[in-house]
């Protein structure tokens, strides 16, 4: 016979009601997990797009203003340089060659681009999302920033080498980042994951 629950008594869950519930948890959170990993991934992949845009418009503020591309393979001479002068850590005017650097190319100390603590390693270069760094070449018949096999063949003919193919870059300043696989595939995003600011 079959007891009516009266007003006031209590129904406990059952063990394989409960077991069924976390069952049922768990597979939700086993959908949710990648999903989360992939929207991570995509935000990186924006802020490393947003990242390589600023760093090209501050470029070209910096030629528009002086006349000339900045000629330095070196990171942190370039960061402390737009950065107006003083190291983009911790805020002290440029020291020795550093400074002499950028004493000769910034004269007026202008700050052409605002660097947070997370972007900079300390060899003071400019790190995408992942902490590696960015490679940058300008068109200044140069070696890049980052990477000293990329380099710029003919100074200010508003192009500069494609490291991933044979045909020149119709840009003056080219950006990429080794993206989430961490290894530098020559800035080749077609079927590799390098992030390029030239498309």
């Amino acid at each position: 016979m079959r007891k009516l629950l009266c007003r006031g008594q209590r129904h406990s869950f059952t063990l394989v009601e409960l077991l069924v519930v976390i069952v049922i948890i768990a597979t939700l959170a086993g959908l949710l997990l990648p999903a989360i990993g992939q929207a991570k991934n995509a935000a990186r992949k924006a802020r490393a797009k947003e990242e390589m845009g600023h760093l090209k418009m501050s470029m070209v503020a910096f030629r528009n203003e002086y006349g000339y591309w900045c000629n330095t393979n070196n990171w942190s001479m370039m960061t402390t340089l737009l950065n107006g002068n003083k190291d983009p850590l911790t805020g002290a005017a440029a020291v020795g060659a550093t400074a002499t650097f950028c004493t000769a190319n910034n004269p007026r100390a202008i700050r052409f681009m605002e660097f947070k603590p997370d972007q900079i390693n300390a060899a003071g270069a400019y790190v995408d999302p992942w902490g590696d760094a960015y490679y940058m070449l300008v068109d200044n018949g140069s070696t890049s920033c980052g990477n000293a096999g990329w380099t710029d063949t003919t100074m200010e003919d508003g192009q500069v080498n494609n490291p991933a193919v044979a045909n020149n870059l119709q840009t003056p300043v080219a950006i990429y980042s080794w993206g989430p696989n961490r290894t530098d595939d020559s800035g080749n995003d077609t079927n590799k994951d390098d992030i390029v600011s030239w498309n």
